[in-house]
């Protein structure tokens, strides 16, 4: 989230409205968009709107500017702009989907993943698994606002006399 700030001065003798423009990138949204802006003559005013910024924005160097402009003659009565950094954000979500409950002796032990990428830049993530293997490859690349599904099996002993409880570790 940003926050916006503007002065504004009516120097004038006559009252003014005025409409707000931000320019910034187009999947940015502003909050509170909305604020109705009217000035008396000699009136300053200061004005602060809030962008919320996307947390998949890719990284780099941004500008947002933001315009007073008056509403009868479109004139340009106030100005600013902000620079600001946009950082990368690492943010990967491991979901179990489908596991069985229980197994028969001898049956191949299956489970299913997802894995997302909630961040802002492509990682490449290794599936550590302990007691069980991974179907295809432990490196997955993901990209920004993707989702990859795997797999992980293990096949039973024919010879398991009695009740066991067997765990599996997978961790990215």
């Amino acid at each position: 989230i940003i926050n916006l700030a503007l002065f504004i001065n009516n120097n004038s003798t006559q009252k003014q409205h005025l409409d707000v423009l931000i320019k910034g990138p187009d999947t940015w949204r502003i909050i509170n968009s909305r604020q109705d802006v009217r000035l008396t003559p000699s009136e300053k005013k200061f004005l602060i709107y809030t962008l919320q910024v996307p947390t998949n924005s890719p990284i780099g160097n941004y500008s947002v500017k933001l315009f007073a402009i008056q509403s009868e003659s479109k004139d340009t009565v106030g100005r600013s702009e902000t620079s600001f950094t946009v950082k990368e954000v690492e943010n990967i979500k491991m979901i179990l989907v489908d596991s069985p409950e229980h197994i028969v002796a001898g049956d191949t032990i299956k489970a299913t993943y997802l894995l997302q990428n909630l961040g802002n830049t492509t990682k490449k993530v290794f599936i550590e698994t302990q007691n069980c293997d991974m179907t295809g490859n432990a490196e997955i690349e993901i990209k920004p606002e993707a989702t990859k599904e795997f797999s992980i099996y293990n096949v039973t002993s024919d010879d398991i006399p009695d009740v066991r409880h067997i765990y599996y570790t997978v961790r990215a």
